[in-house]
């Protein structure tokens, strides 16, 4: 029941590398991501978050470990996104 690391990191850096890059690799180690947004460094983790979940539903305590999904229809499904694109050129502004 304890628990252990999911991600670990023992690096030594010997060449150089532009900051920005060097963040981007770093935080792929754990799955996260760095950007910039209002004017600051920011980043993210893939980690567990706290939620309003009361109860989780896994193959352990459903009846014969069998689920049964479901989905929409393709028609009411999205199949645009709106994305924007910060450029490193521009500041990544």
């Amino acid at each position: 029941g304890g628990q252990e690391p999911r991600h670990t990191c023992n690096l030594n850096l010997q060449s150089r590398a532009g900051a920005w890059e060097l963040l981007r690799d770093l935080t792929a180690i754990y799955r996260g991501m760095a950007y910039w947004a209002q004017g600051q460094l920011k980043i993210q983790a893939d980690i567990p978050r706290a939620t309003d979940v009361d109860f989780a539903y896994t193959r352990a305590n459903v009846i014969d470990g069998r689920f049964s999904y479901g989905s929409a229809s393709e028609r009411t499904r999205y199949s645009r996104a709106l994305v924007s694109y910060d450029n490193p050129a521009n500041n990544y502004d």
